[in-house]
């Protein structure tokens, strides 16, 4: 939640469309280029937090905002809300009315499978049909431990395969919560996911709109002109990411994007958060390097 992160830097906007979204914003410095971090699940803008420190200082402007259903922004209950078409309409909305022309276009997770203008993998193999939003926020410790472990393993076995997350909540003492994690971090985190906040429901939605096949029709009517990437992209992929599988993904992007970076670092699957300096100096580099060109990053 951008308002409740970063209050200082936080905006809220009312779309014309009637969506209102929450994000941070600053402004770059000089002819610095405008970068626009996009969030997976279960995220906010907070995920983010180090790249909106690093960039910022830097002079780069910064757009993050809480997605559809997290964090301050709107969480429809409506499943057609949730259409990857009509959500990616929403970015390109907001950008015009911060009257931004250009952006380097930065996602991790699902709006790193987004922002690559391809279809979207259900990488959580079903994720709420074991997990519904009462159940993570009434075991909300156990929540944090499956979805931020001090062992990444432990997505492959209580995440990942079908029935094992339901199976997680019924039998499982709670894994570990990450040591990069810490209490501060951990307790900004519990008020943006709080049942007050509207908790993990509007997440889910979007795997349920998936399952639901709500972008069937969209994808249909997808020129085959927009099936591939023309831009210079970067793809950072995890060696030890059990969701976003390191093989799986390269081999996925490879055959639509006709300028592909590859770049592989060791960790799990929250890697701008784990290997931040990383992470950042790696984006730095390819903005630096692709000034002009647009671009796009996965991760």
């Amino acid at each position: 939640m951008a308002s409740v992160a970063f209050p200082s830097i936080s905006k809220i906007t009312r779309l014309p469309n009637g969506t209102t979204y929450n994000y941070v914003f600053v402004e770059p410095k000089g002819n610095k280029p405008y970068i626009l971090f996009l969030h997976g699940f279960p995220s906010s803008s907070f995920d983010w937090r180090h790249q909106i420190s690093f960039f910022s200082n830097a002079g780069y402007g910064v757009i993050v905002p809480d997605l559809l259903g997290y964090g301050g922004t709107d969480k429809p209950e409506v499943l057609e809300a949730y259409r990857l078409k009509s959500m990616s309409d929403d970015m390109a909305s907001l950008l015009d009315h911060l009257q931004v022309k250009e952006v380097f276009g930065v996602g991790h997770d699902w709006y790193g499978i987004k922002t690559a203008n391809t279809n979207p993998v259900l990488a959580y193999a079903l994720f709420y049909k074991g997990l519904f939003p009462t159940i993570m926020i009434d075991n909300f410790e156990r929540s944090m431990g499956l979805c931020y472990p001090a062992d990444p393993e432990a997505l492959l076995q209580h995440l990942c395969p079908l029935g094992a997350a339901r199976k997680y909540y019924e039998t499982h003492s709670s894994e570990a919560v990450a040591p990069w994690f810490s209490p501060a971090e951990q307790a900004t985190y519990r008020q943006i996911f709080s049942a007050e906040n509207g908790g993990f429901a509007g997440g889910l939605n979007w795997y349920k709109a998936q399952m639901g096949r709500v972008n069937a029709a969209d994808e249909r009517a997808l020129p085959s002109e927009r099936y591939h990437i023309d831009k210079p992209t970067l793809m950072v992929v995890c060696t030890k990411d059990p969701v976003a599988i390191p093989a799986i993904q390269t081999e996925g992007m490879k055959p639509y994007v006709e300028q592909l970076e590859i770049e592989s670092l060791d960790c799990g699957h929250w890697v701008q958060i784990v290997k931040a300096n990383e992470v950042n100096e790696m984006l730095k580099g390819f903005f630096d390097r692709h000034r002009g060109d647009g671009m796009t990053v996965k991760l």
